[in-house]
């Protein structure tokens, strides 16, 4: 955020379009001046002090949203794609990106598709497994 021209309307109007959005992580970041670029002789610098407070404000707001989507999916039952397989637990990601980390279980492989009962009580949610389908062999 940030970036030379960065009007605050034009702010102002991405930071109300992120409640839009279904989001579970957002990267923000203040521009910075990297002298000898084009983008370096543009006008309209906005200052650093309004970029650092952009990005925070935007941050907050990611933050918020992504809380709202975890708290959306709770109690549903959702298919995970295991991807670490562990003797403690299996961690993977639903078809919406939500990380999820559950008990593990024996015979369970990276590949094995997951039908698990999310719990939603944080960012990485936790559930119970409904049933797995086994990955093919190729």
């Amino acid at each position: 955020v940030g970036t030379r021209g960065e009007t605050p309307e034009f702010f102002e109007a991405c930071y109300d379009f992120l409640h839009a959005l279904d989001i579970t992580q957002l990267h923000v970041f203040p521009y910075s001046e990297r002298p000898g670029t084009l983008a370096a002789t543009m006008p309209s610098s906005v200052a650093p002090s309004v970029r650092r407070e952009r990005a925070a404000r935007l941050t907050e707001r990611a933050d918020s949203v992504a809380a709202a989507f975890i708290a959306a999916h709770a109690a549903k039952e959702m298919t995970v794609l295991a991807e670490k397989c562990g003797s403690k637990y299996i961690s993977g990601h639903t078809e919406n990106f939500i990380t999820v980390r559950i008990p593990s279980f024996p015979g369970a492989k990276p590949g094995d598709l997951l039908k698990v009962k999310l719990d939603g009580k944080s960012a990485v949610f936790s559930g119970t497994v409904c049933a797995y389908a086994e990955a093919k062999e190729k």
